[in-house]
This record gives structure tokens, C-alpha cells and sequence, in this order.
């Protein structure tokens, strides 16, 4: 259905587009004389059908966040689960799990090949320049995973030389030091940094399974990581090519829950992920990409006390081609194919190598409703994996202009999918290899407003996840197997809200406000007396809301953010429900201008007012954490 539609729009938009006068006003599209960058599309971020929100370099390093998935807390819409310092963090948006988000370094998928999901604490945001969160476009889009939603780390390219030294000491004895060089050189540019971690993390918490509730120590939640990117870029008039490389090593104590510790299991990452990208200018508004990557991710658990040793080793490598064609100033196209071949080599079973190739189409018009400027974004794609069948994703979104840059309103519908992992199909004695690919239905619909220095948003959105893969215990025997039966529900809003204002010239001030409402129930009963049919999901809150402000005066700033979690179910039948908290941080910098460079001092201040809370059940996390950052940027 969502495919004829597709099509029927392609259709549409190629006819439209011969019978649409070229617009010469502001909503018109400005196709550029010279090739810059190989974007998607040629779009503003106001003109894409979706409600897109992410970090800056500035918002990465702020409350000391030290990984993408701490610093990603403070967006909309985020759900972000911790097992505490050094351990797992996973994030999921609009009720979905974090194996059904993708997220991507550039074009290199970090999802993991055998589990399916990203690990955030394994990626220190120092690393990172801007994170992209695209909640609404899926599979149709970006392929497998993004059935709930796309999360894009990226570097951005510094317009001057810039060098930067960066040294971090938190109040739980954890070091950062972190090295940076930004080089442009004709129509070169290099960029290079490494970041190495040392952190205890032997922090203090409150046990409440003691009555009454005594104060331990965390131990066994150590975490050491080296990390170094490298990128070299070329640019011409009618090429560019990029080269990029990213190590990773990471050793951490996993201590387990606080109702069954592990004092002695580690964990060990080592991971490599490289990517090369070129772009060509073919003709006038014709371009074409060709990218490819590889990622390898050992991964090895070891618990001498309980006898286990669990070595695994996941390799990808990805080749893709796109086209882009400005066919006329108010209609694009690209298409684009590729394919990937990923195998894993565990010690606990051997899997055989998964191919999977796709096509995709994807278009933009730019036309007229009335008097209202309208943009339609429709894309149909086909992925096959050799584990199963094609899947066949398509995608409709609309944005109306009511009035250029100030008032627009959007909607989006489409059809997504994310197929089994490795585990879930061939984990011995216990995996499935019936399994076929989840699949959604999602719709979403929104509208901007902005008035002079103030922004509102507000989205409502409907998701309906079938054929989802789910763990749960064999009647027959009661061990563990993954099938198709978990059927998901999920309505919700998000509303957020922004005001800059510039008091005088040295002096201004920002304020965000967000509230984000998620309604996410199991809609069929799994099994005969299934008592978790409309139950909120495990670990999905019904409410969170987000309040931050900064205060710039000069050289010196002022950051106070604070968010709100409700209250959890810690299992499916609703019977064990966390407590809701509240977390507040505050961050104190200043800038020194020397000229050699600038010196800045900051410091942060995590769980200002020590909340004892828990994000996963029993496993807490810690309390006040005070950090110290000094950096010197030198001036070229």
C-alpha cells in the first residue's frame, strides 16, 4: 500500500514538476554554481518534514558530559538509559528499543552487527563536533534500524587553523586529557585528535534493599578509553573526497547489579571504523557519491569467577552510489544503491555471513497550495538480506509554509522495518532462524512558530510496531527464545519552547523549555494471560521534562539545565515502578583572551543537590559529581 502510494507520488511529483513555473522568490530552492559538500538534498532544515534537534560542539563539552549519550539527555524526546559510570548507556525515542535506532559516524553504521544496538558510553563527545537526531524519517530514508529514528555524530570542518589542549579532573578521580589540530592547507584539510580517559568511578550510593538502606561503595566500575579520529579532506571545484579513521580501545570493570554483584568481570572494546567518500560534479546540478566503510568491533566479556569467557568479533564493510539530480530550480531526485557484507566470529557460535543489498529513490518538489508554498518529500526503497526476504519501505512527508521563516507546519507517514541480529537468529540452542523483520507504521505531525526572539514547537506523533522480536521463556522447557510476537502501540506530543534575547551587546541570555508525553502499551496479548497488555513499556516513562538556561555576559557564562523523568515500570506487569527524579546541573566558565590563545576555565557541577536515583533497576547511579576543565585554544 505504502509502496503504490510512493510510487503514485514519484509520479506525481515528476508531472507537477513539468507543469510548475519556476518560483524566483525566497521559497524557491538556490541550486549552488559550485559544489561544496554532498548533502542529501539541497534543503534548509525548515523545509525538511520533520522535527530535527541535535548538539553543538559547545553543548557536547557542557556539564562535563564526557559521552554522547550523557550530553544527549538534555534533547526532547530522549530516552536515555545508564547502568552507570563505565557502563552501557542505550537511547530510544517515541517508545521504541535502542536496537530499533540507528546510529551512524558519517555513513558507518556503530550499531553493534551481533546485539543490534549502539553503546553511547563508548564514544566520548570531545570526539564529536554535532550530533543530528532525526526522530521522524526511517527506513525509506536511511535503511535497517531506523525504525526509530537516525542519530548522525559528525565532525565539522574548522574555517581557520585552530590547535586545542583539554585537561578534565572530576571529584570521583576520573582524568581526561584530550589533543586537537585543525589544519586547512590550500584545498586540503586535516583534522586529528585523540582523547585518553582514566576513571575510577568508585563512587558512594545508597542500597535500598538494606532495611534500613546503608551507604556503599561501587566498586569494579572502572573505565580506561584511548580514542583518535583522523580525517583528511580534499576540495576542488568539481571534487571532493574525505577520508576518515576512528580507533577506539576501552577496558571497564562491569560490577554488575547491586543484587548480584560481579567484583571481578571486565569488558574490553577495541574498534575501528573507516570510511572513504567522494563526490563528483557530473554536469550543472548533477552530482554523484560514492562512499564505502569498514567497522570492526572485538568485544570481549570475561568473568573468571563465574567461569565465563565470551570473545566475539564483528566486521562490516558497506559500498554505496547515489546520484543527484536538480532537474529543474523546484525538483530534485537521487537515487542511490548499495550493499554491505557483515560477519561474526564468537566464541559462542558461528553465524554465517549476512549480504544485503538495497535501491532507493528519493525526491524533492518544491510547489504551491494556494497561495502556501509546499514541499513534498516522498522516497520508496527495497533492501534484501540474504537471511530473508525484501522488505519494501516508503515514506510521504509535506511541509506547508504559511509564513517564510516564521510558520510552517509538517507531516510525515511512513513504513520502516528492522531486521533480527545475529543473537536473535542464531544464539545456540536458543536463537530463531524463522525470524522475520519488524516492521512500523508511524506518523507524525507538527508545526514551528517563530516570533522574533521566541520559538515553539509542537509535535504528535502514532506509532504501531508489529511482528517485534521479543525475548521471552519456552512453555516447554522455560528457556529464553526470541520470536515474532510483540505488537506495540505508541501515541505521544512533544512541545518545546525557546527565547534568546540580547540584553545589551555584552550581555544575553537563552531559555529552553520541553515536555515530552509518551503513551507506549503492549496492544496483544503475547500468551495466554499476558497481564503486560496495557502497561506502559519497561523503562519508557509517561513524562519528562527538560529546563535549561544560559547567561553570556562578555568572556563569561552561566549554564543551568535541569530534567525530569517520571516514574518506570521496572518489569512488563506494571507491578515494580521506579521513583521519578529530577537532576540538576550547573556549569561556570569563563574565557581568558591572551594572545597566543584563549585559556577557559570551567567548572560543572552534575546532580547538583545529590539526588540517589536509578535509571535501570539496581543500578545506581552517583551522586554529586564536581568536574574541573581546562582548555587553551591557540590562535593561528
Amino acid at each position: 500500500m505504502y509502496a503504490l502510494i510512493a510510487s503514485l507520488v514519484m509520479w506525481l511529483t515528476l508531472t507537477l514538476s513539468a507543469q510548475t513555473p519556476v518560483s524566483e522568490n525566497a521559497d524557491t530552492l538556490k541550486l549552488p554554481a559550485v559544489l561544496v559538500e554532498a548533502s542529501r538534498f539541497d534543503v534548509t532544515p525548515s523545509q525538511t518534514p520533520v522535527r530535527l534537534s541535535g548538539l553543538d560542539a559547545r553543548q557536547l563539552n557542557l556539564h562535563a558530559a564526557q559521552t554522547v549519550g550523557s550530553a544527549l539527555q538534555n534533547l526532547p524526546a530522549m530516552n536515555v538509559r545508564s547502568y552507570g559510570p563505565a557502563l552501557a548507556q542505550t537511547v530510544s525515542m517515541y517508545g521504541f528499543s535502542g536496537s530499533q535506532l540507528s546510529v551512524l559516524w558519517g555513513d558507518v553504521p556503530l550499531n553493534h552487527a551481533m546485539l543490534g544496538l549502539a553503546d553511547l558510553s563508548l564514544y566520548p563527545s570531545l570526539m564529536i563536533d554535532k550530533v543530528d537526531v532525526n526522530a521522524q524519517q526511517g527506513s525509506a530514508e536511511y535503511g535497517a534500524h531506523a525504525i526509530g529514528g537516525i542519530i548522525t555524530l559528525e565532525h565539522e570542518r574548522a574555517p581557520q587553523a585552530r590547535q586545542s589542549l583539554q585537561y578534565q579532573r572530576s571529584n570521583l578521580d576520573a582524568s581526561t586529557y584530550q589533543a586537537r589540530i585543525q589544519q586547512p592547507i590550500g584545498r586540503w584539510y586535516i583534522d586529528a585528535g585523540a582523547v585518553y580517559q582514566d576513571a575510577p568511578n568508585a563512587f558512594s550510593y545508597l542500597d535500598i534493599t538494606q532495611n534500613p538502606a546503608e551507604h556503599k561503595r561501587r566498586t569494579n566500575a572502572d573505565k580506561s578509553l584511548a580514542s583518535a579520529v583522523g580525517i583528511i579532506a580534499y576540495t576542488s571545484r568539481s571534487y571532493t573526497s574525505e577520508n576518515r579513521i576512528w580507533l577506539t580501545d576501552v577496558r571497564s570493570g562491569i560490577p554488575g547489579s547491586i543484587v548480584s554483584l560481579t567484583p571481578e568481570a571486565r569488558q574490553n572494546d577495541r574498534m575501528v571504523r573507516f570510511t572513504t567518500r567522494h563526490t563528483w560534479l557530473l554536469a550543472k546540478h548533477v552530482t554523484m557519491t560514492t562512499s564505502a566503510f569498514y567497522a570492526r568491533h572485538q568485544l570481549d566479556f570475561l568473568d573468571p569467577r563465574a567461569g565465563i569467557e565470551s570473545l566475539s568479533l564483528s566486521e562490516s564493510t558497506g559500498l554505496r552510489s547515489d546520484v543527484r539530480m536538480a532537474l529543474t530550480p523546484d525538483l530534485q531526485i537521487r537515487t542511490a544503491m548499495g550493499g554491505s557484507h557483515s560477519a561474526v566470529d564468537a566464541s559462542t557460535y558461528s553465524a554465517a555471513a549476512r549480504q544485503h543489498y538495497y535501491a532507493q529513490l528519493n525526491a524533492v518538489l518544491f510547489t504551491r497550495l494556494g497561495s502556501y508554498p509546499l514541499i513534498i518529500h516522498p522516497s520508496i526503497r527495497s533492501d534484501y538480506y540474504t537471511d530473508f526476504d525484501a522488505a519494501l519501505t516508503a515514506s510521504l512527508g509535506l511541509v506547508m509554509v504559511l509564513e517564510p521563516d516564521k510558520h510552517r507546519l509538517f507531516v510525515n507517514i511512513n513504513r520502516n522495518y528492522a531486521p533480527p541480529t545475529f543473537n536473535d537468529l542464531y544464539w545456540p540452542e536458543l536463537g530463531n532462524p524463522d525470524l522475520i523483520p519488524e516492521t512500523s507504521h508511524r506518523l507524525n505531525l507538527g508545526s514551528d512558530i517563530v516570533l522574533n526572539d521566541h520559538r515553539l514547537s509542537i509535535e504528535l506523533f502514532a506509532n504501531r510496531t508489529e511482528n517485534g522480536i521479543q525475548w521471552l521463556p519456552s512453555r516447554s522447557d522455560g528457556q529464553f527464545r526470541p520470536d515474532n510476537i510483540r505488537e506495540v502501540t505508541s501515541i505521544g506530543s512533544t512541545v518545546d519552547y525557546a527565547v534568546q534575547h540580547n540584553i545589551t551587546r555584552l550581555i544575553s541570555f537563552q531559555i529552553n523549555a520541553s515536555y515530552t508525553y509518551l503513551n507506549a502499551r503492549y496492544t496483544r496479548a503475547r500468551f495466554p494471560g499476558d497481564a503486560a497488555v496495557e502497561q506502559q513499556l519497561v523503562y519508557q516513562p509517561e513524562n519528562r521534562i527538560q529546563l535549561g538556561t544560559e547567561w553570556v555576559r562578555k568572556h563569561s557564562r552561566i549554564d543551568l539545565s535541569w530534567r525530569y523523568t517520571g516514574a518506570r515500570s521496572a518489569v512488563e506487569d506494571g507491578s515494580i515502578v521506579l521513583e521519578p527524579f529530577a537532576i540538576t546541573d550547573i556549569t561556570l566558565s569563563h574565557a581568558f583572551q591572551q594572545q597566543s590563545g584563549d585559556i577557559s576555565v570551567a567548572l560543572s557541577v552534575q546532580n547538583l543537590f545529590g539526588r540517589n536515583y536509578q535509571e535501570i533497576r539496581f543500578y545506581p547511579m552517583p551522586g554529586r559529581i564536581a568536574v574541573v576543565t581546562l582548555q587553551f585554544n591557540r590562535k593561528p
